[in-house]
């Protein structure tokens, strides 16, 4: 099942604020936890979402990786020049193979 799928199921599990009264939201809490996200209505209408933090975590990184992508292809639209080659872009800055090999970073792709 995919994440769009998975949390579409989860949105058909709402929980109702009258619940929070009765003394469930341990309960309710716990439910977030284990699935993710959980909707809370009142008068049978949407009027909030609480989501765990590991999805928190998941949804704003996704968020994020869509804003980088479409950044991204915003440029390449806008940037109809010939691409620089990395020795030109080294020169400019000053920056030699050394100082490369000498540093550290880690880049996830």
């Amino acid at each position: 099942m995919s994440k769009i799928a998975e949390s579409r199921t989860l949105y058909n599990e709402p929980v109702s604020i009258s619940s929070f009264n009765q003394g469930k939201a341990n309960k309710i809490f716990e439910e977030v936890n284990t699935e993710g996200i959980k909707v809370v209505l009142k008068n049978n209408k949407r009027i909030g979402v609480i989501v765990s933090p590991s999805k928190y975590d998941e949804m704003t990184e996704l968020l994020e990786d869509c804003k980088l992508v479409l950044l991204a292809m915003n440029r390449m639209k806008s940037n109809h020049k010939k691409p620089v080659p990395m020795s030109d872009v080294m020169k400019r800055f000053g920056i030699t193979q050394e100082d490369l090999d000498d540093t550290d970073v880690d880049i996830d792709i």
